[in-house]
């Protein structure tokens, strides 16, 4: 038969236990790290390759407007400066080409960036809304 120290001590002792497993769960659900902490995280140059095999530069400016530089080994270095970028959320949405105010065409997707990697998942659209793409693409950027 237990005494009633015995059984107090048991209690206090289950108490504290609980106590410490839950300050350990509770701790286990901070903030996910994963996702940029706002938008000003993308801003600089990304280093990438499109397609797996044409080297690209990407360099977010604060005022939303995009430089897209890329290598075609037939022509070299291309640089398009008349391109924007825009964040919703977790969404990254690139429009490219963009002429006397109109889209040419733009992308839009998902981004996560951890450290200096930037991983982005998108499809192509029509700026003018006439097709969609069908495939979905990702590509991953090292900032500089």
């Amino acid at each position: 038969m237990r005494t009633k120290f015995q059984l107090k001590h048991c209690q206090s002792i289950l108490t504290v236990l609980l106590i410490a497993l839950m300050s350990v769960s509770l701790a286990a659900c901070g903030d996910d790290k994963d996702e940029p902490d706002n938008d000003n995280a993308i801003l600089g140059k990304w280093h990438g390759y499109l397609d797996n095999d044409r080297e690209s530069y990407f360099t977010f400016k604060p005022d939303g407007t995009l430089v897209w530089a890329e290598n075609d080994e037939k022509d070299g270095w291309e640089e398009r400066s008349n391109n924007k970028w825009s964040i919703s959320g977790e969404t990254l949405r690139l429009d490219l080409n963009i002429e006397n105010g109109k889209v040419d065409d733009y992308t839009s997707g998902k981004y996560t960036i951890k450290g200096k990697t930037l991983t982005y998942t998108y499809k192509w659209y029509d700026g003018g809304g006439k097709w969609e793409g069908d495939e979905t693409y990702t590509v991953t950027f090292t900032k500089e």
